[in-house]
């Protein structure tokens, strides 16, 4: 993918006020933000830590970043161009990153069949008017067997999205509706359930569907942090269906599937979970493997909310190094010490994902930054 798909690439009557939506944005602040949006389990848990990543309208790159910044061969690419160049101008900046964001529509890809490891759409495929499944069997195109789709869009079951629906509905019965229609951008929210059965009709193997992050929607309805505990651990009861957002993971399955670590082709791996090559497996604790089991493999791991944004400190829990903080990241927002050496090793990055992930790790006054 390069920059010049950009002029492939169809305008849509909405992108005026999309344009206007990125405007009103900073990387920095999508990058303080991106451990407040209740997603970051999920994708370190089921992205493949080989191969490349690519985030299918990403925005300003926040996860792009950060992945990057764990040693993942994450890129991202975006059809609207000032989302894009802003988040080009950010790159430019750090050697590592340049040249990780492309143009592109995420409905016609320009990406060679089955050439992908993981593929993200987060908060996209909702916003098609002609719905998301060709958005969806794009990505199923683009990734090898073994490969790894995540998609979230707001859920019809939030539970602030049954008092907008009343706000909306109270203002055209008053008639505060008035005035010339103007192009809005399409949402269409979905159940997880329905967003589930798009993906397995797309042709993928659902590793996790679910409900997730009952924090956003209680601070939409202005409901403080002392709540965020007591919801937080709601993450794990029926209650996540209420969630702000709905999540599906999917993988393509084939008679041969990539390893999840090294990517060495392996055959006859079980349909309903990611495989691991031997040489991988044997260096995999036993929780973390069992977490990758067919009876495992739809749960995530969340860890005690942290709202302290304290920096993780010491030696390294794996090298015995020092640790020197990230300048973007700090600490990763793992609850273990890790130097940067060791959390861009797969294996390391794939047991903190399971034992020491912290749910919010800044303080939530930087995300205005």
């Amino acid at each position: 993918m390069n920059a010049t798909a950009a002029r492939g690439v169809d305008a849509s009557p909405s992108d005026g006020e999309w344009q206007g939506f990125w405007r009103g944005h900073s990387v920095a602040s999508e990058i303080a933000m991106a451990d407040f949006y209740g997603l970051r389990h999920v994708l370190l848990k089921y992205l493949p830590r080989h191969g490349t990543v690519v985030e299918a309208g990403c925005g300003l790159g926040r996860y792009v970043f950060y992945l990057r910044a764990l040693g993942m061969r994450a890129v991202g690419c975006e059809r609207l161009l000032p989302a894009l160049q802003m988040a080009q101008r950010w790159a430019s900046a750090y050697p590592e990153d340049r040249g990780a964001f492309s143009a592109a529509d995420v409905r016609q890809m320009p990406v060679r069949d089955a050439s992908l490891s993981g593929y993200i759409s987060l908060g996209v495929i909702e916003h098609f008017p002609e719905g998301p499944s060709g958005a969806i069997n794009e990505a199923f195109r683009v990734l090898h067997p073994g490969g790894v789709a995540i998609f979230e869009v707001p859920s019809a079951r939030a539970f602030d999205g049954y008092l907008h629906q009343i706000k909306r509905g109270l203002g055209t019965l008053i008639g505060r509706r008035r005035g010339p229609a103007v192009a809005t951008m399409h949402e269409e929210p979905l159940a997880p359930r329905a967003l589930g059965a798009l993906v397995r009709a797309a042709g993928f193997t659902l590793l996790f569907c679910a409900g997730v992050d009952l924090i956003y929607p209680a601070w939409s309805l202005g409901i403080g942090p002392r709540w965020y505990g007591p919801l937080q651990r709601s993450e794990r009861t029926a209650l996540a269906e209420w969630g702000g957002l709905a999540v599906a993971v999917g993988m393509k399955s084939g008679t041969g599937i990539r390893c999840f670590v090294c990517g060495v082709l392996i055959r006859h791996a079980a349909a309903n979970s990611v495989a691991f090559c031997d040489a991988c497996r044997s260096r995999l604790p036993e929780d973390v493997g069992e977490a990758y089991s067919p009876a495992h493999i739809n749960d995530v791991q969340w860890q005690s909310l942290d709202r302290t944004g304290t920096e993780s400190a010491g030696r390294c829990s794996q090298c015995g190094g020092e640790v020197v903080r990230d300048r973007r990241f700090g600490d990763w927002g793992f609850s273990l010490p890790v130097c940067a050496t060791c959390v861009r090793q797969p294996l390391v990055n794939l047991v903190l994902a399971h034992r020491a992930i912290k749910r919010v790790w800044r303080p939530r006054t930087t995300a205005a930054a």
